[in-house]
């Protein structure tokens, strides 16, 4: 899904939920780093690797074929948990996506819906909005494909915004 909708809010869940020993890689990161999370992850119990911005990652300093050994070598362990996210599936070469074993699961997060985006306003804004200006808000927000992260920033500079003229009310 796209940037925002909260692809590592939901990373972040499954490690405080479940426990895990999280391994992550940046992007930035360099095929020795690789390496050695493989090796971490598989030696440790109950881990999850972690890569962030997989398609980024490898623009930007990891070999893909490198990556792909790795994960082909990867022995079925219970408890250890690998999960990657991206932006765009289509920019992933089919060998991740196609491929069975590599990413079994594909979950898209897409920006809020009509629905959440008036439960997440309603969040933020608490009696602060009467309902009728949370649900024209929230129209103009989906209308305008805004994610969480974008919402969560309307609610902080608004809230910002009206601190700073003396208001009580943001909008």
């Amino acid at each position: 899904g796209k940037s925002g909708n909260g692809k590592t809010s939901i990373i972040k869940t499954l490690i405080s939920e479940y426990n895990f020993n999280p391994i992550t890689l940046l992007v930035g990161g360099n095929d020795f780093a690789l390496r050695d999370a493989f090796y971490y992850a598989e030696n440790n119990t109950n881990s999850l690797l972690f890569f962030e911005d997989l398609d980024l990652l490898f623009e930007h300093g990891v070999d893909r074929s490198y990556f792909i050994s790795l994960m082909d070598q990867v022995s079925t362990k219970n408890g250890l948990l690998i999960v990657a996210t991206v932006n765009d599936i289509n920019n992933l070469d089919p060998e991740f996506t196609q491929r069975a074993s590599r990413f079994d699961k594909k979950i898209e997060v897409p920006a809020p819906n009509q629905e959440l985006t008036l439960a997440y306003i309603k969040k933020w804004f608490g009696k602060i909005l009467d309902a009728a200006k949370s649900k024209e808000l929230s129209k103009y927000a989906v209308k305008c494909g805004l994610s969480y992260a974008s919402l969560k920033e309307f609610y902080i500079s608004t809230m910002y915004e009206a601190l700073s003229n003396n208001r009580k009310v943001p909008i």
